[in-house]
């Protein structure tokens, strides 16, 4: 216990501290600390101090949380007291002091030291304004991660629309991910951060995608970067670019070198296309169960030159759970191949892509191509929808190859 020798003496605090029935006679650590916030911020704005001490968790005895909190709004008004002074007025601020409130304090004012317009944003929100929840100090605490690597993306940030409706897990959690980017790498943070589909709401598919980029970036800031500038990375991300960019994080985990060269090959520098994703899922799916057989593969001349749009659609025939065929049954065709492709054009779906894949140019299979062709258009009459896929894969192996031979 201690006596406060070492607080004011003016007047004026002596006032403030009469009106707390604590604070006479020997004080403990805690109750000292409180005292000193008092001071500090009666010195500071009297009227302000006198309104904090008259708060019921001031006036009643503070605990060790509730002198944090002090504490916190000290510094808050030593950037902005018209902003501590509406934080401390807030419903929530009137009663016992909780660890998600300690909390929301504690980042208000960090992120008011940032920048006061940031603080004031955040401090308007309704989900704000109408208590806080663990969910919602964190999206303070990554908001200010923002802040502390570059103010002006936190600026951003925090006026886009959804940010002061309902805060969703999927837009915490996009925060997150951008505060984890933003850390590594404040030039992409911004980048991103200029993301339309950021700015317009956060779907699953975006939140995921966000992630899996934070943990390239993380592991590769170079292949991250490389990833963030494809053209189909800025517009609404889809279920198909979430899966691409899983299965290249997942690719990279276990194969770094091929992952990075991947990332900027051909096929993935274009409009994202369904091939896209399950190329790169087959190339996950060969290292995982088929190493051997990966490394034949990116050891071709047509794969060291950067895979086009045509061979992306070979390599999804590679690397697949439910094929009959397995990887070292195409070797042959994995050395030497040919592949073309053509436009459908369906009533409904627009323009599809039929992909045909066969060992050298073959005229005979022309007529089977055809067949396929009309029966796609056919199928999507038929069912009165858009058909199901944007592109048909055929994979044309010869009578003679190994696996269609009988004992």
């Amino acid at each position: 216990m201690i006596d406060g020798a070492g607080l004011p003496l003016t007047g004026a605090f002596q006032e403030l501290r009469d009106t707390l029935i604590w604070a006479f006679g020997v004080i403990d650590p805690i109750q000292e600390r409180a005292l000193f916030a008092l001071s500090k911020l009666q010195s500071t704005d009297p009227a302000l101090a006198a309104s904090v001490a008259a708060l019921p968790w001031v006036s009643d005895g503070v605990t060790e949380l509730e002198s944090g909190a002090l504490e916190h709004l000290v510094k808050l008004s030593g950037v902005d007291a018209e902003l501590a002074s509406q934080v401390s007025a807030e419903p929530w601020a009137s009663g016992d002091i909780t660890v998600d409130e300690w909390q929301a304090l504690k980042y208000l004012s960090m992120l008011a030291q940032k920048g006061s317009s940031l603080g004031r944003t955040a401090a308007g929100f309704f989900w704000i304004e109408d208590g806080v929840v663990e969910e919602e100090w964190r999206a303070l605490e990554f908001l200010y991660g923002i802040a502390e690597s570059e103010s002006q993306l936190a600026g951003r940030v925090l006026a886009f629309p959804w940010m002061s409706s309902e805060l969703s897990e999927e837009g915490r959690r996009a925060l997150q991910y951008l505060k984890d980017i933003t850390n590594q790498d404040v030039s992409l943070g911004l980048q991103i951060g200029n993301y339309p589909w950021l700015e317009d709401g956060v779907t699953d598919d975006e939140r995921w995608g966000l992630r899996y980029l934070k943990d390239i970036t993380v592991a590769d800031p170079d292949m991250g970067i490389n990833i963030a500038s494809l053209p189909w990375m800025s517009d609404d991300m889809t279920a198909g670019e979430r899966g691409a960019l899983r299965y290249l994080k997942d690719f990279h985990a276990a194969e770094p070198e091929l992952a990075s060269n991947v990332a900027v090959m051909p096929f993935l520098s274009t409009s994202f296309q369904d091939h896209d994703e399950t190329a790169l899922y087959a190339l996950s799916f060969l290292q995982s169960n088929f190493p051997d057989d990966l490394a034949f593969m990116v050891s071709q001349d047509w794969y060291l030159d950067g895979l086009s749009d045509e061979e992306a659609s070979f390599v999804t025939t590679l690397g697949r759970e439910d094929q009959f065929i397995s990887p070292p049954d195409l070797r042959d065709l994995v050395e030497a191949h040919h592949v073309q492709s053509r436009q459908i054009s369906l009533p409904i779906s627009g323009d599809i892509t039929l992909t045909f894949i066969q060992a050298a140019p073959d005229e005979g299979n022309a007529d089977i191509v055809r067949q396929v062709e009309e029966a796609i258009v056919e199928i999507e009459e038929f069912i009165g929808v858009p058909f199901p896929t944007a592109e048909v894969i055929l994979l044309f192996a010869s009578g003679n190859a190994p696996i269609f031979q009988s004992d």
